[in-house]
């Protein structure tokens, strides 16, 4: 967790997914302060979107725990930042939607998902999920 799906009209080289996987991963372990090892992204293109996109990207990340709205905030527009970068679109083609996932609801490897803000711990008791 989380895992961010990358939605675009055309299909993007592999050096740009992968600048854009890498970016979406940094931001979110930045700003968040979950490991980047829970990090994943997928991408999906010819993709219908809104008549002015070409890109939106659909966030399913943990809440509670350590998440504001402040973190929330500052991700999404970080986040907006690198896919607009590394894909080479301009501000107004990009989308986001963030889908709120309680911890308890995921499971990855067969353990629960820890809370926002208590993956140490939890890694620190899961040596095998590093």
């Amino acid at each position: 967790m989380p895992l961010y799906t990358v939605l675009t009209k055309r299909n993007l080289s592999a050096s740009k997914k992968k600048s854009i996987s890498d970016g979406i991963v940094k931001v979110h372990s930045k700003v968040t302060g979950a490991p980047p090892v829970f990090g994943t992204v997928l991408f999906m293109s010819g993709y219908r979107l809104k008549k002015n996109q070409e890109a939106m990207i659909l966030g399913s990340i943990r809440i509670g725990g350590n998440r504001s709205q402040q973190i929330i905030d500052e991700l999404k527009n970080k986040l907006i930042h690198v896919v607009i970068h590394f894909g080479q679109f301009n501000t107004a083609q990009v989308g986001l939607d963030f889908i709120g996932i309680k911890a308890s609801w995921v499971y990855e490897g067969g353990m629960v998902l820890p809370d926002p803000g208590d993956e140490d711990t939890w890694l620190a008791n899961n040596p095998n999920h590093h």
